[in-house]
């Protein structure tokens, strides 16, 4: 178990006990020492959950009829009662538990596979939001890690967020030796930023409302400094340039006023530059920047390489010949600016709380005016302890089994699928208990387990792997790791219900099969779609007929932008493999034979929003003569419903519409069904599987289901690239 401080609820900022993160590849584990409060962003997130008067979700939804319309297509598909959960936020488990803090300093405690520059032991300043928390360990990707040098203490290294965004600031104004830059807002960012332009060789004018924190910055290096409303920005702008202007002015302040930045361009020579770093107003007056041929730049963030997840996530860096600076490389410059002692970061403590007290150190924080800006939050010394807990177990929920039919679940992975879906349906389900779940997100876990009613939540699964009084595991984590923890789970004795698809490649889905078979328990994929009433419908009208059947699917599957993880090779799969998988599992039920070949055509010139691999008109053929048809295709719109499913046999005809509607022709007095809401079968799917390890029935779902899906998946891929059909013969992996 570790502390660390959230925002949320009533309490505002509090304190919370969540298991210890784990170091995971790429990452590093980190036992703060301190880390930084920033008063702005973090401060913002405080005032506006605490405003009063703030509008409800289901408010702000009834007066955006862009909301109410999306949410009025919910209420059809899933209704009323699952609609509005989703509305309030309560398949939302950061809601309750939102962390705070991106900015930290402390020693290595552990590496993840594949990290390269740090070793347990190295002392290190990490940035990012939801990986640098305020909390005592912390697991950070190791191009938002970089080492302390010598000299520097961890409170001065846990700046190294801040300071590397007020240095992002400074660079985009390009200025060096001998310009004259002004520096509007010296809060924490700019304070910074005027050292960090002082020691590039730059006369700097600080200005601000605060009076001792202008002469803060006049004491640090600046050449001059003002407060707006004792002397005129304007008029001081060109007298400490001669009457030309400014080289650039770089605002470090944050209001809704435009006028920061209209005066900005008044300051400002011609073909100067005006940088905005904090947030204003945005409707800029056109003359003057317009007759002066200045630049306005926006400084975001770090520096290049923020919000890709390429580089932050999966440790890729620019080539520096090509980006001199990126994020990383921004925190190494201001640390080293910070260990010469260029960038004075002890003039700007104005306290240090120690973490049990973070509630007051917000509040002095938020409320403080005087000249120093920066307030720490210190960690205990626990140099000399073991490894972090990173479980907890919650008192008074039951554990032991209540009759012998009952199956105890372990569910690993916390994301919006397993909240929204396995977690109520494990509830609906009379001889099914889950007792533990798991999650790499340690606040997020403990909210689900704690609304689930789970014995243990815990950031790592093997806990619950090895745990004798967990029967069945059910596996709901992005798609790379379904494989690797579907055969941990087999080779550990337990059950296995794996979401879709089994594995990304077909090596994998062999050794999986592998695993299962030598292990002897059972394992089901989420093709929860053949359990749907409607689909059952079918099986049951077509049980008697004996001809091949003719299948038509179609999948509007939806606009996701490519910069999603399910596009991902590695991670993902893409979206055929990912999902459409689901899609011709669901044929291969409906025909009752196995498939022969696939043939798949792409999309052709998909364009930059849309990849051709992801967009497959895909033909099925079956051993018994039967043939599917299926359009996968993302340029659809979520406007129109998504998935429609013909069959065509032996003078017969039937149509689901998503799986809310079944129309049946040439049955005789045979009738069609129509649900209250799309009904796709998840909850059967999950109910047999329950049943099936409790040794109350047979598994109609199994491993070679979820090979098939993966494999054809692969091959309608493969086709699509070289144009040619694929044979299917699923032998060789089972």
């Amino acid at each position: 178990m570790m502390k660390q401080v959230f925002m949320g609820g009533p309490e505002g900022v509090f304190i919370e006990e969540v298991p210890a993160p784990t170091a995971s590849a790429g990452e590093v584990l980190v036992r703060v020492a301190h880390s930084l409060i920033s008063t702005g962003t973090e401060g913002a997130g405080i005032r506006s959950g605490q405003a009063p008067g703030a509008k409800t979700p289901v408010r702000r939804v009834i007066e955006d009829p862009t909301l109410m319309a999306k949410a009025a297509r919910r209420v059809a598909r899933d209704g009323v009662g699952a609609t509005l959960r989703a509305v309030r936020g309560e398949g939302d488990a950061t809601r309750d538990l939102a962390p705070l803090g991106y900015s930290v300093a402390g020693r290595v405690i552990a590496v993840g596979a594949g990290v390269t520059r740090y070793s347990v032991g190295d002392l290190v300043a990490c940035a990012g939001a939801g990986f640098a928390n305020h909390a005592e360990y912390v697991s950070v990707p190791e191009n938002l890690t970089v080492h302390v040098p010598m000299g520097l203490s961890t409170a001065e290294a846990a700046f190294v967020t801040l300071g590397a965004i007020a240095m992002q600031g400074i660079r985009r104004a390009e200025v060096g030796l001998g310009d004259r830059v002004a520096i509007v807002g010296l809060g924490l960012l700019g304070q910074i930023g005027s050292q960090v332009a002082c020691a590039a060789g730059c006369r700097v004018l600080g200005i601000d409302l605060n009076q001792e924190r202008v002469e803060l910055a006049v004491a640090n290096g600046a050449e001059g400094g003002l407060t707006p409303d004792l002397t005129d920005p304007v008029a001081a702008a060109m007298r400490m340039s001669d009457g030309v202007g400014l080289d650039a002015v770089i605002i470090y302040a944050s209001t809704e006023s435009s006028a920061l930045a209209n005066q900005a361009f008044e300051m400002t020579r011609e073909r100067g530059k005006v940088v905005v770093v904090g947030a204003i107003g945005m409707e800029l007056e056109r003359p003057v920047f317009y007759r002066r041929e200045q630049d306005f730049r926006i400084s975001r963030s770090y520096g290049p390489g923020r919000y890709d997840p390429s580089y932050e996530l999966d440790g890729l860096d620019y080539p520096i010949a090509y980006v001199r600076w990126t994020e990383n490389r921004n925190m190494e410059d201001f640390l080293r600016l910070a260990a010469s002692r260029a960038v004075k970061l002890d003039t700007l403590i104005a306290a240090e709380y120690p973490l049990e007290k973070a509630t007051d150190a917000y509040s002095f924080a938020l409320g403080a005016t005087g000249a120093k800006v920066a307030t720490l939050l210190t960690y205990p010394d626990t140099e000399e302890a073991g490894e972090p807990s990173r479980s907890r177990r919650f008192e008074g929920v039951p554990v032991a089994r209540t009759s012998r039919d009952v199956v105890r679940v372990g569910l690993i992975g916390a994301g919006s699928f397993a909240q929204g879906m396995h977690i109520p349906n494990i509830a609906k389900i009379p001889n099914a208990q889950l007792r533990a779940i798991a999650d790499r997100n340690g606040p997020a876990v403990v909210t689900v387990a704690k609304r689930a009613g789970a014995s243990l939540a815990t950031t790592d699964y093997h806990e619950i792997l090895a745990d004798p009084e967990i029967d069945a595991i059910i596996i709901a984590t992005r798609h790379d790791l379904h494989a690797q923890l579907a055969m941990e789970a087999a080779k550990a004795g337990k059950h296995v219900f794996v979401e879709k698809p089994l594995a990304l490649t077909a090596e994998d889905c062999a050794a999986v099969a592998k695993a299962v078979a030598e292990a002897g328990v059972l394992l089901t994929v989420g093709f929860n779609r053949r359990y749907s009433p409607h689909v059952q419908l079918v099986k049951k009208l077509l049980a008697d007929r004996t001809g091949p059947k003719m299948m038509v699917y179609r999948a509007n599957a939806g606009f996701i932008p490519l910069t999603s993880w399910v596009y991902d090779a590695a991670e993902g799969g893409g979206r055929i493999v990912g999902e459409a998988c689901h899609f011709i599992d669901l044929l291969t039920y409906i025909a009752g034979s196995e498939i022969t070949s696939v043939y798949a055509i792409p999309l052709v010139q998909a364009g930059a929003e849309y990849s051709s691999d992801n967009n497959l008109a895909m033909t099925l053929a079956f051993a018994d003569g039967s043939v599917g048809q299926l359009m996968y295709a993302c340029n659809g719109t979520s406007d129109y419903p998504k998935e429609r499913v013909e069959i065509t046999c032996d003078k017969t005809a039937i149509g689901i519409d998503e799986f809310r509607s079944t129309v049946v022709a040439g049955f005789g007095d045979a009738q069609g069904l129509r649900t209250k809401q799309i009904d796709k079968g998840h909850l059967e799917c999950l109910q047999e599987f329950v049943d099936a390890v409790a040794g109350k029935c047979e598994l109609g779902m199994g491993v070679v289901d979820g090979v098939r899906g993966t494999v054809v998946a692969l091959g309608a891929i493969a086709s699509a690239h070289d144009g040619q059909s694929k044979a299917i013969d699923l032998k060789q992996y089972l």
